[in-house]
């Protein structure tokens, strides 16, 4: 199984790297968060890096936007409980949107192990994480 790295958090460290910027960046983040705090804070990080941020709230919102999209490079969710709905996004991206990349964020990592541990292309940031470890991983993944 190729599995892509694990980001353990560094609490205090909310220095965004300046190796990503608006000029090299053009991929397309989907972005799922059911807290809209959250998923506000996330999406704020993620412009300032230059990349283009859809939003969604449910896996059903994330599954219709993915219909409608032609390109997404990573779906981005965030699961600090596992749910079944998540679990369910997940491997339906897997499976029918094969071209694009996998990010977990969750401090569940035992379960997602158990419960994804099959998949391919399936990376997991450990939560809590500061917005340079985000920027690192991201870049990872998409390079």
């Amino acid at each position: 199984m190729s599995r892509m790295p694990v980001a353990n958090a560094e609490p205090g460290c909310a220095m965004m790297e300046a190796s990503v910027t608006r000029d090299t960046v053009s991929e397309t983040v989907l972005l799922v968060v059911a807290d809209p705090l959250l998923r506000g804070v996330l999406t704020q990080v993620l412009t300032q890096l230059g990349y283009r941020v859809l939003n969604a709230a449910t896996g059903i919102s994330a599954q219709r936007m993915a219909r409608e999209e032609k390109r997404i490079d990573l779906l981005l969710a965030e699961f600090s409980s596992l749910t079944t709905s998540g679990l369910e996004l997940v491997r339906w991206f897997c499976l029918n949107r094969t071209e694009t990349k996998v990010l977990i964020a969750s401090d569940a990592l035992w379960d997602i192990e158990a419960c994804l541990g099959d998949l391919p292309r399936l990376a997991v940031l450990a939560m809590p994480f500061t917005p340079s470890e985000l920027a690192r991983m991201v870049r990872t993944i998409l390079k």
